[in-house]
């Protein structure tokens, strides 16, 4: 039988089958529709056995149905000829991202927070440089505004872009900003910081003020002070360090060099009332602080110590140093740009205002009459103890290690934390005749480079003066360092506290000090006999550890056997210097 609907005949099963006894519903889905519905069947329950009741029921559908299909034609056709995207639209839009994530993040972080301290701060310091690159005009550049990196942002937006309305230029901007804030609330949680929801206005609560959607968030002016940034810049250096491993030692040099920039530019100045003229002002400011001024004028304020060094004549800070100050500034004005309390970097480029000092200048070796008053001093001639009588004439000679380690810095060149950290066993015998020091990694030593891993032959000399002898008797000791009574300083160098008292304590009893020696002018002083003895440069590099040598075949490292580098380091002579009164039977 038909049934006859409007001027269309259906038939009495149109769109109808029986399944187990329940009339069902189905009907096929035109191709336009099925990717918007899902599928290309529909198949519905009617609910109902009854012949009777299906033909109402079926109706009813149709009606359902092709009420759905009309609203697709009106999304098909929005699709096909979206709507210009207006400034509205724009922030609306990018605020629900915002806040759709932002609520995705922290249902994330509720249910599965750090798992320990070392988590929190990668996480911390991941989610800081995102969110510091997103604020670098470099991004743009490097990324595009028709790149990839705004698909997840973009994909589901309804509108097209009309330049003459709202830009794809100016959309971009608005999610860059959205993107910092999602990072900028990931920091946060991750900081325990509750008190605030929306960092940037623009998705703060509440309407939007229209000065706020053309101001770019990454260079407003701001209100923060100099004091305020720096204690900023240097809680997020923390955060990156612990994740970079850098050393402690590096951290506390990053907090000084902070402090003391802070101290220079003001706490209470306004950090975008500073331009290239407060900057010029510092960079003169720093030609004419002077040297370890903490430790000559205490708490001085820095321009009164200034001032009081040229009265003095004391000598200023060294190009270095002052270079050092000058970045660290444009460091703190970079992450002021970056976090949005300024839009450019006036430090950026400054040199010092001093000559620069040529490497061979910063350190020089010790002369021979500098050398004679060192080993002739009260601590190898007799002295009371080699503890705080070590300067006063006495009757002893004691061999520790006070005593052997500027012997073993003169022929041997090695930096005061290698010779700091050597183990007895470390000083090992060569085949033949003669020994070696083993200069290596191992045990959570600490090198300076790849290249200071080599093996040193002991110089004669050394052996005469009853090196080996000495360490005899620290095995038989038990003990494992070759100089026991060292400890580990602050920073875990060995060396820390026995280098300080040769520099500090010990040099300027016996020389004047220039500025320019220190224990490391054994180093020179090495080097030199080195050169004197006409040894090639791969022995210069090899025994200095200063660089790998090249082409070289070898069974240690990198490096000639020990056995081979003898014949040279045999030729390392200080000839007006006499030890005979050190020598053992």
């Amino acid at each position: 039988m038909w049934y006859t609907f409007g001027m269309k005949a259906v038939s009495k099963t149109y769109r109808l089958m029986k399944v187990k006894g329940t009339f069902y519903y189905r009907r096929r889905v035109p191709k336009p529709y099925v990717e918007l519905l899902g599928k290309s069947i529909i198949k519905d329950s009617l609910k109902t056995s009854l012949a009777k009741e299906t033909a109402s029921r079926r109706a009813l559908k149709d009606v359902e149905y092709d009420t759905l299909f009309a609203s697709f034609d009106d999304k098909i056709e929005a699709k096909l000829n979206p709507p210009a995207m207006t400034q509205a639209d724009a922030i609306e839009f990018v605020r629900a991202f915002v806040e759709e994530k932002d609520a995705e993040a922290a249902k994330r972080f509720t249910e599965d927070p750090p798992e320990s301290e070392h988590q929190r701060r990668e996480m911390l310091a991941e989610s800081t440089q995102d969110w510091a690159s997103l604020a670098d005009p470099r991004f743009l550049k490097e990324h595009g505004i028709g790149s990839r990196v705004l698909e997840e942002v973009t994909e589901n937006n309804p509108f097209k872009f009309d330049q003459s309305i709202f830009s794809y230029e100016q959309f971009y901007s608005l999610v860059i900003r959205g993107l910092r804030e999602l990072h900028r609330r990931d920091i946060a949680r991750l900081k325990s910081e509750h008190e605030r929801r929306g960092f940037d206005q623009l998705f703060a609560e509440g309407d939007v003020n229209p000065i706020l959607i053309h101001a770019s968030s990454s260079s407003p002016k701001s209100s923060m002070t100099f004091g305020s940034l720096s204690e900023h810049f240097i809680e997020d250096y923390c955060d990156e360090a612990g994740v970079r491993g850098t050393s402690q030692k590096t951290i506390d040099s990053t907090r000084a060099e902070t402090s003391f920039v802070k101290e220079a530019i003001g706490e209470t100045t306004i950090v975008a009332d500073i331009d290239y003229e407060v900057c010029k002002q510092f960079r003169k400011l720093l030609a004419r602080t002077p040297s370890n001024r903490k430790k000559i004028y205490g708490d001085l304020p820095i321009e009164e110590a200034a001032k009081q060094a040229v009265k003095d004549g004391k000598p200023v800070l060294s190009h270095v140093t002052q270079n050092t100050y000058l970045r660290t500034l444009t460091a703190i004005l970079k992450h002021g740009a970056r976090i949005g309390c300024i839009s450019q970097v006036p430090s950026d480029g400054l040199q010092p205002l001093s000559e620069k000092t040529k490497a061979s200048e910063a350190r020089r070796s010790f002369t021979t009459a500098e050398l004679k008053k060192i080993f002739n001093a009260p601590l190898y001639r007799g002295c009371v103890d080699d503890g705080r009588n070590y300067a006063k004439p006495g009757p002893n000679v004691i061999r520790r290690t006070r005593f052997w380690f500027p012997l073993i810095g003169l022929y041997t060149g090695m930096r005061a934390n290698e010779i700091a950290q050597l183990k007895v066993a470390d000083l090992k015998p060569m085949k033949g005749e003669g020994f070696y020091f083993d200069v290596n990694d191992q045990g959570g030593k600490k090198m300076k480079t790849q290249a200071s891993r080599r093996a040193f032959p002991v110089h004669p000399e050394l052996e005469k003066l009853g090196l080996l002898e000495y360490a005899e008797g620290i095995r038989k000791s038990g003990k494992k360092n070759l100089f026991p009574e060292l400890k580990k300083g602050s920073y875990g160098y060995m060396s820390d506290r026995i280098a300080d008292w040769f520099s500090d304590g010990f040099l300027p009893k016996v020389v004047k000090k220039d500025g320019l020696v220190s224990f490391h002018s054994f180093h020179h002083n090495f080097r030199d006999a080195l050169r004197a003895a006409e040894a090639p440069d791969f022995v210069l590099r090899e025994l200095g550890g200063w660089s790998t040598s090249n082409g070289v075949s070898d069974n240690y490292g990198s490096g000639h056997k020990p056995e081979q580098l003898m014949e040279y380091v045999q030729k390392i002579a200080y000839p007006e210097l006499d030890l005979d009164h050190l020598y053992i039977e």
